[in-house]
């Protein structure tokens, strides 16, 4: 997915909350989330084949992406509650044949801009700004939060908060 639609805010969004109304059921509780890249006002789904994994990855060479994630929680009654969790990458100047490497593992297949930080392609983040387990997929700040204002207490902390100073990882 490629798109031209404001920040990503409403797109992953709406993806996010269609993902938890397709399971919810009454009586049950649904957490559901969806994750986008953004970079250079491009929304960045998930590559369509290596090749277009490829080109997502050396175009954010030297460059800062956003990730968002959207996170629902639905309630036994139906109740909803939202909420989007921007962090930022800085991406390096990763060579070409580090970009294939990485392809070619599979690991860019079904990872939004083809980014999967928690692998490989940590080794191409200069400097994170925000929720690391946002970059992750889900920023557990906010699922915890989100549990805990609709009525399932959660509890705990997230180790990669947003209000936790930015963090240089190699």
């Amino acid at each position: 997915m490629s798109a031209r639609a404001g920040d990503g805010t409403a797109l992953v969004t709406d993806i996010a909350r269609a993902k938890a109304q397709a399971v919810w059921t009454p009586g049950t509780w649904v957490l559901a989330a969806d994750t986008v890249v953004v970079h250079a006002g491009e929304i960045l789904g998930k590559p369509r084949h290596r090749d277009h994994a490829g080109r997502m990855l050396r175009s954010m060479r030297d460059q800062a992406v956003d990730v968002l994630t959207s996170v629902v929680v639905v309630g036994p009654r139906g109740a909803r509650a939202d909420e989007v969790v921007r962090s930022t990458l800085h991406i390096g100047h990763p060579s070409d044949d580090a970009i294939a490497g990485y392809v070619a593992s599979g690991a860019a297949d079904d990872k939004a801009g083809g980014l999967a930080v928690q692998d490989q392609a940590s080794e191409f983040v200069e400097r994170l700004e925000g929720c690391r387990t946002n970059v992750y997929g889900l920023p557990l700040h906010a699922a915890i939060r989100l549990l805990d204002q609709a009525g399932l207490p959660a509890g705990g902390a997230c180790p990669g908060c947003p209000e936790s100073p930015p963090t240089t990882h190699r």
